[in-house]
């Protein structure tokens, strides 16, 4: 219900454009649950349309998406093309495909940086559920079995070129 009602919020208002600086990207991304389809709603929604310092024109879309520090650039082009259900299905599942790449390791790879990331602010929080949070750019999460893949426009070339799958 919560993610319905931000979804509406942010859907037709003016100031959705900062809603980064709420932290409310790590805070999603951080969620653990299986009903990952609202999540996936809002950040299809929002993640283009905010005012970051990465929101140029003329760069990549992994550039331009607040998501881009977060996530691989392949998981970022796959919400964009595939939409919020098939994005869905991968961010929990175990994908090796010529579009993504994506485990359960990754995606608590992924929550363990970002706990890392609001470390200083988690302690507050639950001290204080009113407490705000003071935005700090994530630096990018680098994920240790991506680093020997060549991604090219949508495709991993070596899941791409492979003739036996």
């Amino acid at each position: 219900m919560c993610n319905i009602l931000t979804f509406k919020v942010l859907e037709e208002n003016p100031v959705a454009c900062r809603s980064y600086a709420t932290g409310i990207y790590f805070f999603i991304m951080m969620y653990t649950g299986s009903n990952i389809l609202p999540v996936s709603r809002l950040l299809h929604l929002t993640h283009l349309k905010q005012n970051t310092y990465t929101a140029q024109q003329g760069v990549s879309i992994w550039q331009r998406s607040v998501l881009g520090p977060l996530l691989p650039e392949a998981m970022v082009a796959y919400i964009e093309n595939h939409g919020v259900e098939k994005f869905s299905e991968i961010f929990l599942g175990e994908f090796d495909t010529p579009e993504a790449i994506w485990s359960g390791g990754m995606r608590r790879y992924l929550i363990e940086r970002i706990a890392l990331h609001l470390c200083d602010f988690s302690p507050r929080l639950l001290s204080n559920t009113r407490a705000l949070y003071e935005y700090c750019a994530i630096p990018a999460v680098k994920y240790e079995n991506l680093e020997n893949e060549l991604f090219c426009n949508i495709y991993y070339l070596r899941n791409l070129t492979d003739e036996t799958r």
